[in-house]
Formats: C-alpha cells, sequence, structure tokens
C-alpha cells in the first residue's frame, strides 16, 4: 500500500493520494463557501475565492478519484449561480494560485471540462508562489470584495503574520487546517 503522499497510477494517468485532513477541508469547503456565497451575496455583487495552493483538481481517495479544492468551487458556485436563490451575488471571481506548472496543467484541462459552468464565475490560473503573491499585494485586499482564502499549507504553508494581515483587512476569511 502506497504512504498517503505518493501518487499512484489510474488508468495510465499519474495521481496524488489525499490526505486525510485534505480531504475533511474538501468537504468542509463543499458545504461552506455556496451559504458563504450566498449570504455575502445580500451585501456585495461581487465576490472572491482564493485558492492558494490549487493542485490539480483531482486526487486518489480510497481506490477512487476525487475532485480537488478548485473543481469543487467552481461546481458549487456555478450551482449557486445558476440557482433560484434570491441574494447571490451577480458575479464571483475565483483564483486559483500554485507554483508547480505541472500541477496547473493538469488543473485547467479539469476544469475545461466542467460542462455546466456558470458564466458568472470568472476564473484565472496563475502559476506563482502564492505566499509571496499574496504577500506583495496585502495592501490590495482591503480594497477587495468579500473574499475566503483556502490555504492547504502542505510544503509551503503562510506564515501566521500574512494570515493575521489578510483577517485584518475585515473582508477576509481563511479556511485552514493546523494539525
Amino acid at each position: 500500500m502506497p504512504r498517503a503522499d505518493q501518487k499512484i497510477i489510474i488508468n495510465g494517468d499519474e495521481i496524488d493520494r489525499l490526505r486525510v485532513n485534505s480531504r475533511a477541508k474538501h468537504l468542509i469547503l463543499k458545504d461552506y463557501l455556496p451559504a458563504w456565497a450566498g449570504i455575502l451575496g445580500k451585501f456585495s455583487p461581487k465576490i472572491n475565492y482564493i485558492d492558494c495552493f490549487a493542485g490539480p483538481g483531482e486526487y486518489s481517495w480510497k481506490d477512487q478519484i476525487v475532485e480537488g479544492s478548485p473543481i469543487i468551487s467552481v461546481k458549487e458556485l456555478s450551482d449557486l449561480m445558476t440557482s433560484s436563490w434570491p441574494n447571490k451575488p451577480s458575479s464571483v471571481n475565483l483564483l486559483f494560485l500554485d507554483s508547480d506548472e505541472n500541477q496547473l496543467s493538469k488543473l485547467k484541462t479539469k476544469i475545461d471540462s466542467i460542462e455546466e459552468r456558470s458564466p458568472a464565475l470568472q476564473i484565472k490560473i496563475v502559476q506563482a508562489d502564492s505566499e509571496r503573491i499574496i504577500g506583495e499585494n496585502i495592501e490590495k485586499i482591503e480594497k477587495l470584495a468579500p473574499s475566503v482564502f483556502f490555504i492547504d499549507p502542505y510544503g509551503n504553508p503562510f506564515s501566521l503574520s500574512l494570515m493575521n494581515k489578510i483577517m485584518k483587512s475585515g473582508k477576509a476569511e481563511i479556511i485552514v487546517n493546523f494539525m
């Protein structure tokens, strides 16, 4: 049996194994994100979702392929935007950051394959070190629409000082897991 952090081959594709705590965060995100967006839509016509370590968009979990946070966010927010929810925002900006070009190439393919994607979603995929990019643009966070930052800190975690700066903006939330 491979370790939890190893890649496995499924249908000829190399797939990362998902860690237990990452799976739990993905399940929380699936329920939390559309509720958060639906509530904040009452107060702001635009909202932002920033996935700071986006990854490839899919993982292996107990011998099956499961969606990663970017795919979960696109599908859940698309469902919200096409629903009859009365106070939803008029648009959602989704920013997917990762420093690994190969991961982002896989992610782009997965996102492009989502057939029922709401046109109200503005998706941007950027290859960059997320802590550096967020840190360099922290002063702009206060000017952003309400935002949620999804931080999966494996390998390259954000510093607590940067997370505190994000939270001090008053319009941002962070979903993160520290073990």
